[in-house]
């Protein structure tokens, strides 16, 4: 959890997800909830949940229903069924509100896990003055799917506005990537220049003397 050097308007967060049993996970879910309250309206807030969940990698659904639990394996609801008069509405779509609510995301990971591997994925919080300075901030970490929190003018009967400020929740790093460690490049192989064997010519070896022949 840290400052991103890309904008001063979020904090990057990198989560990683691995497998510490000793048998593969075929799926990994992986769900974040949250309720924005926004200042100085809380519980009276405009929601933005940003691009359509089509088109984002290993998103499997998302709502503005900020009151499930994040347990992946726990109910999925798109209303919050304690909150009266909750209103869901369906990704993607922009200043929705204002009501009390928040975003819900649940990525599936179907290429799931050996064990001992892991991905990692990154999610930035922060806040900006502006909507402005808002979606340049979600620009400069190239997030792929983003939720806003903005106030409303009044905290019963108000509009949305990004006055005094507009809060981020985004997610990237979330394309599909191999769980298995990429074998390293095999060394080059080296040809060892023939040795030469050696050859025995008609010289080679000690000369013997002729053998002299006696006069008579």
């Amino acid at each position: 959890f840290h400052p991103t050097d890309r904008t001063d308007a979020l904090y990057e967060v990198s989560v990683t997800l691995e497998n510490l049993s000793n048998t593969r996970i075929e799926e990994v879910i992986y769900r974040r909830v949250f309720d924005w309250d926004i200042y100085p309206t809380p519980f009276n807030e405009c929601v933005t949940i940003q691009p359509d969940p089509a088109t984002v990698p290993n998103l499997n659904r998302t709502t503005n229903n900020g009151f499930m639990e994040g347990n992946p394996y726990a109910e999925w609801r798109t209303v919050d069924q304690e909150n009266v008069g909750a209103v869901t509405a369906t990704a993607p779509f922009t200043d929705f509100g204002p009501y009390d609510h928040g975003a819900s995301f649940e990525f599936v990971f179907p290429a799931g896990l050996d064990v001992g591997a892991s991905r990692t994925i990154q999610i930035y919080y922060g806040a900006a003055e502006s909507q402005v300075r808002a979606d340049a901030a979600i620009a400069a970490v190239e997030a792929q799917v983003w939720s806003f929190g903005k106030p409303s003018t009044d905290r019963v009967n108000g509009t949305c506005t990004d006055s005094p400020n507009v809060f981020i929740f985004a997610f990237a790093g979330l394309d599909d990537i191999s769980d298995s460690p990429t074998p390293a490049p095999a060394p080059p192989s080296v040809t060892s220049a023939p040795t030469a064997e050696p050859t025995s010519s008609p010289t080679d070896g000690p000369t013997s003397a002729p053998t002299p022949v006696p006069t008579p």
